[in-house]
């Protein structure tokens, strides 16, 4: 588990990410500055709990102290993102004051971050790994980044931008082979926050559909055996 700590404060915001390899977990303060992060993994069963276990404890945080839950929404790794919404959904019950849920995806989140490391890129594709013959797919058109869609394996070949991959746990097929690889970094978020409109406000949890909406209220009731 890598782990680092800055110093507590109030009305601070807990930052989960599940959507790659690793769990990401963090403390942010109404600044946007982290009080602590830490990743652990692979596997978001084992790592979730004490990965997020060990930013309250480093930042001295009360898990009841907790109104302010930032999280990815997806798309990424279908378990890790249920068990951060079925972990958010307990912990409002459990907060002191009114909740209020702020949600990011995983691809504009890099795709923000492509542009501050590369600040003359205009435009790009990101490709993320998704299932076979499909990607979801982020562009980025003169200097902002667009939506997130579902592009055919056999259409990659006509875009004519600079390609980049985002590797997911799960990977259907090969990149292509003139692609950038792209890291995966949540810890970097505090980054992107005063420049970018990255977080909208939702009022309950909600996880990214590829087909039909964007969003889905991610309910227990929905992933039951029959």
């Amino acid at each position: 588990m890598i782990s680092e700590t800055v110093s507590h404060s109030k009305e601070s915001a807990l930052v989960i990410d599940c959507s790659g390899t690793d769990c990401f977990a963090g403390i942010l303060d109404q600044n946007g500055n982290w009080l602590a992060r830490a990743e652990a993994g692979p596997g978001a069963l084992e790592a979730l709990f004490p990965c997020i276990k060990n930013v309250l404890n480093a930042s001295n945080t009360p898990l009841r102290s907790i109104s302010r839950f930032i999280y990815c929404r997806g798309p990424g790794s279908t378990l890790g993102l249920r068990l951060g919404a079925m972990a958010i959904n307990v912990w409002s019950h459990l907060a002191a004051n009114p909740v209020q849920y702020k949600t990011y995806s995983s691809l504009q989140l890099t795709a923000a971050l492509l542009m501050i490391d590369q600040p003359a890129l205009k435009d790009a594709l990101i490709l993320s790994d998704w299932k076979k013959g499909q990607w979801h797919a982020i562009d980025i058109e003169n200097g902002r980044f667009g939506e997130i869609k579902v592009l055919e394996e056999s259409r990659v070949s006509e875009n004519n931008l600079p390609v980049y991959h985002l590797p997911r746990r799960k990977g259907w097929q090969k990149p292509p082979h003139h692609s950038g690889t792209l890291k995966y970094s949540p810890g970097r978020l505090d980054e992107v926050l005063a420049s970018t409109e990255i977080l909208q406000t939702t009022t309950e949890v909600e996880l990214f559909q590829a087909s039909g909406s964007h969003f889905a209220k991610w309910s227990p009731q929905r992933h039951r055996a029959p």
